[in-house]
């Protein structure tokens, strides 16, 4: 069973997470869904430059704008060290459990969906 799936009803693309503690890769995926294209490919680059080590993540980051998730709520914060994406819940705001991945697992994920909203 895949931890995340996407489908469409009546056209509206939707996430869909099969275990709860995915919670806050669904409020970044939302959030990313509602980027124009361009900037959807432009986080793809930039995390992809992140991960080949020609940049840095303090190169990339702007946490005012897409860093910050959770539908204008703030429930989390994406973080990148190294090779590693990290999903930090706002613990005022959400009881959802903080996750560590592959960047690159990450990436592919961003990718999917993507190619998904413009099908």
């Amino acid at each position: 069973m895949k931890k995340i799936e996407f489908s469409r009803d009546n056209g509206t693309a939707w996430v869909k997470i099969n275990d709860d503690k995915f919670r806050l890769i669904f409020h970044f995926l939302n959030d990313f869904q509602h980027n124009f294209p361009y900037l959807q490919d432009e986080t793809i680059e930039n995390l992809e430059l992140v991960l080949s080590g020609e940049k840095t993540f303090d190169d990339i980051q702007d946490p005012e704008v897409y860093w910050s998730f959770g539908s204008g709520l703030g429930l989390g914060y994406f973080e990148v060290e190294g090779t590693t994406a990290y999903f930090e819940p706002d613990k005022e705001l959400t009881d959802a459990p903080r996750i560590v991945m592959p960047l690159e697992e990450f990436i592919n994920i961003l990718k999917e969906w993507r190619a998904f909203l413009r099908s």
